[in-house]
């Protein structure tokens, strides 16, 4: 057997362009592209017209008398067409009373002597205690009442 020579001459090797990847590929990236980099200047403005603002509101404050008189005035008006006194107790005006908590007492309190009006689950949440006896319970100004006394005892009302 005879071997057979193979000679290569320099022109048949691949040229570096041909190993290597096309520039364009046809298959897109799946790689994000790193975010652009601001300047400043012109870019700067474009981001801060592009961005959306907050718009600043004015602060309201409210003294602790006023906000218990217009969180009233909102359970009032919400609750008037409820029967239930459940209903009544989980309007949202009346649960910030109820968050309001010991510094509200005073308020409630006057209110009670004033107006009498279904404050007391309010006071009780606050509290913690019901001052009214069971024979008095469902009748509001003998309710009121009760309470009105307990503040006065404790020097919360005059």
């Amino acid at each position: 057997m005879e071997a057979a020579l193979v000679s290569y001459e320099m022109h048949d090797t691949p040229k570096r362009s041909d190993l290597e990847w096309p520039r364009k590929s046809k298959i897109p990236s799946r790689r994000k592209k790193p975010p652009k980099t601001l300047q400043y200047g012109a870019d700067i403005i474009k981001y801060q017209q592009a961005t959306p603002r907050i718009s600043v509101c004015e602060v309201v404050t409210e003294t602790l008398h006023e906000k218990f008189n217009r969180l009233l005035a909102e359970w009032r008006e919400q609750a008037a067409h409820l029967s239930s006194i459940n209903a009544k107790v989980m309007v949202p005006a009346y649960l910030e009373m109820i968050g309001m908590g010991q510094p509200a007492l005073r308020l409630i309190l006057n209110e009670l002597k004033e107006r009498p009006t279904y404050l007391f689950p309010a006071l009780r949440a606050i509290t913690g205690i019901d001052p009214v006896p069971p024979e008095d319970r469902g009748r509001i100004s003998r309710m009121a009442n009760a309470w009105i006394e307990w503040g006065r005892q404790r020097k919360i009302i005059k």
